[in-house]
């Protein structure tokens, strides 16, 4: 006598909380790698942490992958939002190829993007996929909540002082200790610190493939075409009013910290955040503050929001951000010799008795952010300036 095999169907809605459970119980060392299509491209991609609110997409570094994120900040982050892990196109496992220009790079991510059914995201983007992240606005700006932005520059960026080419020649034993000259300083608190995150990085065991020298070459061709100088070349940053957070290390040897200093300073909406002897890779040597910090401007309301908020719950940010509107003028709590004060939309700074302006010329703010990064500084925030080792929220 033949069985009879009774099919069952499921709910949509029963469907969609059996993923968000899975997802919610992954952490980054467990997200098994997904794919997605669109455009002719199949995307690798892992998620996971809390289901509830906005996403939160991150875009890695120069020849970076899904595993070269911090597992402690990655899983620190995902406590309170779902954390997203991907491949651009053409980057390890994803198919396609990596294209020579950044705003094709975008293109690509809001094209991920969207395949997830997604309609609203944060936005973190690290080094070029900072640059990645900057080039979304224009494209679709709606798609964008807010921004983080670390170890990263405008469009021409100064990059005179960058040791980019002899941190790439270097011979490292063993060879992954490259890492820990391109993201972190020399000082022995600074090293013990990147050997604990090569540890962390390195945990997971299922890895994605590495970059081709193919896909490199197409990154770096890329990023040689953004930092290129040009005629007012920082214009574009006035059209992105996403509440931006910029992060980096106190002296960033890949994109000189001056760059984000330029960056807050011609952003409508910005907060930056300088960590004390820090390089490029500044978060994963403080993960934990990292972390508290980047929850802390992604969940708390902005000025307006809500009138019953005290004033700890709120950012610096008002809730709509339009040119010669910005909140009132206030003096910031400085270190000794800096005094600075917000009005209009002009930023203008006291430094040892030179006036600087934003946008401020390079050489200025250059100044600036040699007394302000100074080994003992790390916290600039919103339209005013804080500088207090990190722990003023």
């Amino acid at each position: 006598m033949a069985s009879v095999v009774k099919k069952h169907s499921i709910s949509h809605e029963l469907a969609q909380k059996m993923v968000n459970e899975g997802v919610a119980k992954a952490t980054h060392q467990t997200a098994p790698t997904q794919f997605v299509e669109a455009n002719g491209i199949r995307f690798a991609y892992r998620r996971f942490g809390n289901p509830r609110g906005v996403p939160l997409v991150f875009s890695p570094h120069y020849t970076g992958t899904m595993d070269y994120w911090d597992p402690a900040v990655t899983d620190g982050l995902a406590q309170n939002r779902e954390v997203i892990l991907f491949n651009n196109a053409g980057v390890s496992s994803s198919s396609g190829q990596v294209p020579t220009s950044v705003q094709e790079m975008a293109a690509n991510a809001i094209a991920f993007i969207k395949a997830l059914g997604l309609t609203k995201v944060d936005f973190l983007g690290w080094s070029i996929g900072g640059l990645i992240a900057q080039k979304i606005i224009p494209q679709a700006g709606d798609l964008v909540r807010r921004l983080i932005l670390v170890g990263t520059g405008p469009r021409g960026a100064d990059m005179s002082t960058s040791k980019i080419p002899e941190v790439f020649a270097g011979v490292y034993d063993p060879p992954v200790h490259i890492w820990l000259a391109s993201h972190f300083s020399p000082s022995a608190s600074s090293r013990a610190a990147g050997l604990a995150f090569l540890e962390r990085k390195h945990a997971r065991k299922d890895r994605d493939p590495e970059l081709s020298e193919e896909a490199a070459a197409a990154q770096r061709e890329a990023i040689q075409k953004y930092f290129a100088p040009a005629e007012g070349v920082l214009d574009y940053l006035k059209d992105i009013r996403q509440p931006t957070l910029v992060v980096n290390g106190n002296n960033d040897v890949m994109v000189p910290t001056v760059n984000s200093y330029v960056l807050q300073q011609n952003l409508l909406n910005a907060e930056l955040i300088l960590y004390p002897d820090a390089n490029h890779g500044s978060f994963f040597q403080y993960p934990e503050l990292f972390v508290s910090q980047a929850d802390q401007f992604l969940t708390s309301a902005l000025q307006g929001d809500d009138a019953n908020l005290q004033s700890s719950e709120r950012l610096p940010f008002p809730p709509s951000f339009r040119k010669g509107n910005f909140a009132d003028s206030a003096t910031a709590k400085t270190a000794p010799g800096v005094s600075v004060q917000s009005s209009g939309t002009q930023v203008m700074s006291t430094l040892s008795g030179k006036r600087l302006s934003s946008p401020a010329p390079p050489a200025a703010s250059a100044a600036a952010v040699a007394f302000i990064a100074g080994p003992e500084s790390s916290y600039i925030t919103g339209s005013n300036l804080t500088v207090d080792g990190g722990m003023n929220a």
